[in-house]
């Protein structure tokens, strides 16, 4: 096999058009609007055995 010819990346337009071609060319699309809000931020005292680490566990409500 020999190798005829490279596409670079200076070239999209051929590219897009092998893709097109393939049935493969998808437009980009924004990604959604994330609408879910969240609550308050609830602190909570953890214990996971090891002496002096006594950070707060985070919880989201």
């Amino acid at each position: 096999m020999k190798i005829i010819s490279f596409i670079t990346r200076s070239q999209p337009e051929v590219i897009r058009q092998i893709l097109e071609h393939l049935g493969l060319w998808e437009e980009s699309r924004p990604p959604p609007v994330d609408t879910q809000t969240f609550q308050d931020v609830i602190q909570e005292p953890f214990d996971d055995g090891w002496p002096g680490n006594g950070e707060p566990f985070q919880t989201v409500n």
